[in-house]
């Protein structure tokens, strides 16, 4: 059994950049949103183009990669996909292969590596390519390793079904979800120690309680959900966190299944 891990980035000072263009109709700043609906797409399937990410800064270790809502699997028809770092936006000093064969071959689609702690990164199409690429999540962060499974298990089938209500001065409006509902989790940790509740802290101020979604990898290692908290709260701030407690987690899948 694998541990469970959370994948996350804050996307506020990321710029993403084609080196062929945007299709006008699928901008890069697309990629900025943390929704896998609305995608970037290139202008064209020039061989040897790449997608730049500018991360603004150095020093914040980076040590994955997420992507959805895709068309990677199998797109060069002849080359590979790069995954570089670069001490340089123009990709000439300081060039790191992280992938030099980047095998996207699922979607959503996660990968580790070893930490790289640069600014600008790129996904290069090495090669000529079979189709437009188009991406509609991307994350190049960090990881918060449980080390360990959850106490206590759930049940994937149970599964939540929104409704929301108002009332007005001349009745009540009511709109609800009547099928495909979102799957919530409410996971259970034995106490937590000193360097856990460190690299908790670290997400929590990243994803901001309910603000920001990441991507959840379950215990089996292959079973990924994108989700966000379900409490803006911060679940280890409420805990004795050295004493024989458990830290209740809550997550809730953005997409309907």
């Amino acid at each position: 059994m694998a541990n469970p891990k959370f994948y996350f980035q804050d996307l506020t000072d990321v710029v993403f950049t084609s080196s062929v263009g945007d299709d006008a109709s699928y901008p890069a700043t697309n990629l900025n949103d943390y929704l896998t609906a609305p995608y970037w797409k290139s202008a064209n399937n020039n061989a040897s183009q790449y997608l730049s990410i500018d991360f603004g800064a150095t020093g914040s270790g980076r040590k994955s990669i997420c992507l959805s809502n895709h068309n990677l699997n199998g797109i060069m028809s002849s080359g590979t996909i790069k995954l570089q770092a670069s001490s340089s936006s123009d990709f000439t000093t300081g060039v790191d292969d992280v992938d030099a064969d980047l095998v996207v071959n699922s979607d959503p689609f996660i990968q580790e590596f070893t930490e790289n702690t640069k600014r600008y990164w790129r996904i290069l199409f090495n090669g000529n390519l079979s189709a437009i690429p188009y991406i509609g999540n991307l994350f190049i962060g960090n990881i918060l390793d449980f080390g360990y499974g959850y106490e206590f298990p759930y049940r994937a089938a149970d599964k939540a079904y929104e409704t929301t209500e108002r009332t007005s001065l001349d009745g009540t409006l009511r709109a609800t979800q009547p099928y495909a509902g979102r799957i919530e989790f409410e996971l259970n940790w034995k106490l937590l120690n000193d360097t856990f509740k460190t690299n908790w802290q670290a997400f929590h101020a990243v994803v901001r309680g309910r603000l920001r979604p990441f991507y959840f990898v379950d215990v089996d290692g292959t079973s990924i959900y994108y989700v966000k908290l379900s409490d803006d709260r911060n679940p280890l701030d409420t805990i004795a966190y050295q004493l024989n407690n458990t830290a209740k987690i809550k997550l809730k899948t953005l997409g309907v299944s």
